[in-house]
């Protein structure tokens, strides 16, 4: 790798990592969070799955 990539790729590096330590920081100190009760639903009805070996022609009218 020659130096001018080598030297590209660690300022790129670099330079994410000062841009997101504040991003970071700010949402780390927000620990704590709303608790929503929910109840679980029944499971949807849905069709059985297709076990044709062979393909079909769909008409839609």
């Amino acid at each position: 790798m020659s130096k001018s990539i080598s030297r590209s790729v660690r300022h790129a590096g670099l330079i994410s990592a000062l841009v997101m330590a504040p991003c970071l920081a700010i949402t780390a100190g927000v620990v704590s969070a709303e608790t929503i009760k929910g109840q679980l639903a029944t499971a949807p009805n849905v069709p059985p799955p297709i076990t044709r070996t062979q393909p079909a022609t769909v008409l839609v009218t």
